[in-house]
């Protein structure tokens, strides 16, 4: 298998924070709204984290608290 050098690609984002990464972030949504500047639109790494939050709360009853978040994180993929 051959491997190949990713130029890496320093971000700092809204918050001060510096990340490097092999490649620049992009913002992906799972709600939108009506607000110009996005404001009030859902990213989707947001959303499915909720999601399987949520999940787990519920399957927990029944001991499939794991399965369900992870099922929950992986819904809109």
């Amino acid at each position: 298998m051959k491997q190949f050098a990713i130029p890496q690609v320093r971000q700092t984002d809204e918050l001060g924070k510096t990340r490097i990464t092999g490649k620049p972030d992009s913002i992906y949504y799972a709600h939108s709204g009506l607000a110009i500047d996005h404001a009030d639109w859902q990213t989707l790494s947001n959303h499915l984290s909720q999601v399987g939050e949520m999940a787990a709360g519920f399957a927990g009853f029944f001991g499939a608290g794991e399965t369900a978040r992870y099922t929950g994180q992986l819904h809109d993929i």
